[in-house]
């Protein structure tokens, strides 16, 4: 068995070629505004990959540089600010530990939070699976709709419950079918391995390296690896690459659901013109 190895460049771009023609059909010109606190070299590198797209589909992209010592209220008054002409407002995670993260989300009208962190706009993502798409959520739907894989009674393994992975995974997956099994911190080493080994779909992301191994899962699995550490610069997925000879279906990181992550908070950039 060859395991086919997504290209998530390809799917990005796709998605990038289909919205660059919605804007010129519809002769609009959405605007994102991207608040950035401090100053960070791997925030750096996620900027640029939005400015850039936003550009090769004709998207106005303002970026707002905050000191490191920024208050929340200065934060919350300029998103309330730019809620009067954007179309979708990000505010690039992590914030400094001494700001308020949670208000400063919930600051944000649900029409405008294309990054789906506000519960209010997260809340109706789970009821009704419409609107906004998480982006890594939906980078990861994209993924399995792009290779014909069906969620319909397949037993799927989604490691970890946050925001970002696993809570909006779920959500998808429940609405596909799927007969999931969550695995966290808290769940027993004996159901985590039977678990695993009898998946045919599994989904991590936890930011763990090489948290998956060869030996834990079985012949013909499909693996989304959604997790990124770093270690001494090296970017790094929690699905260990000895598994490749054993999937059908792997999506590596980096390279994967990246690239297709700012393909799907561009989507619902485009989507928030006509809500």
């Amino acid at each position: 068995m060859t395991a086919i190895i997504v290209d998530g460049k390809a799917i990005a771009k796709k998605i990038q070629d289909e919205l660059h023609a919605e804007i010129r059909r519809e002769e609009i010109t959405p605007q994102m505004d991207i608040i950035v606190v401090g100053d960070d070299s791997v925030t750096a590198t996620f900027i640029r990959a939005k400015k850039r797209f936003a550009k090769n589909i004709g998207v106005t992209f303002v970026e707002h540089s905050l000191s490191s010592s920024v208050t929340t209220e200065t934060i919350v008054a300029l998103v309330k600010e730019l809620s009067q002409t954007s179309n979708g407002i990000v505010v690039q995670l992590p914030l400094p530990p001494h700001v308020e993260t949670a208000i400063i989300l919930a600051s944000i009208p649900p029409n405008k939070d294309i990054d789906v962190l506000n519960e209010n706009t997260f809340g109706r993502f789970v009821v009704a699976n419409t609107d906004f798409v998480p982006p890594v959520a939906g980078a990861i739907q994209a993924i399995l709709e792009e290779h014909h894989v069906s969620l319909a009674g397949t037993k799927a393994v989604i490691i970890g419950k946050g925001r970002l992975v696993g809570a909006p995974v779920r959500t998808i997956f429940e609405h596909g079918g799927a007969d999931i099994t969550i695995i966290d911190t808290n769940t027993k080493k004996k159901t985590s391995k039977e678990a695993i080994q009898a998946a045919k779909i599994i989904v991590s992301g936890v930011g763990i390296p090489n948290l998956v191994t060869h030996e834990q899962i079985s012949k013909g699995v499909v693996l989304i690896d959604a997790g990124t550490s770093s270690t001494k610069g090296t970017l790094s997925g929690d699905i260990c690459l000895d598994c490749i000879p054993n999937a059908s279906l792997v999506s590596k990181t980096p390279g994967g659901v990246g690239p297709i992550t700012v393909a799907i908070l561009f989507r619902n950039l485009v989507r928030s013109i006509y809500k």
